[in-house]
């Protein structure tokens, strides 16, 4: 290896050390809750589901939930032999952005 070919390398490689150093730092990231984290701050949502119980029928369930467990669709938990329900649930919520995130 010449000594020209060297000093090429390695200026490359401090070049690419130096720039992964003093690299600007990630932005923080933030993060807003559309529903709560458990049972106990559950958000309502708009919810509707299109077969089972209660089909097509417009309400409000909280977020996280299972939607079985507020009396909507097909019921499918433990064994069940025959063929799963294709049940699809439609949730909304409206929301609000920070101020400090526009832009």
């Amino acid at each position: 290896m010449t000594l020209k070919l060297f000093v090429r390398l390695a200026l490359s490689a401090w070049l690419l050390a130096a720039a992964t150093v003093f690299a600007a730092p990630a932005p923080r990231t933030e993060t807003l809750m559309l529903s709560g984290t458990g049972p106990d701050d559950a958000v309502p949502w708009d919810f509707t589901i299109d077969g089972g119980m209660r089909a097509g029928e417009k309400a409000r369930i909280p977020v996280p939930t299972n939607w079985q467990q507020q009396g909507f669709g097909h019921y499918q938990y433990g064994y069940d032999k025959g063929p799963r329900a294709a049940d699809t649930g439609t949730y909304r919520h409206r929301f609000t952005v920070p101020a400090d995130w526009q832009g």
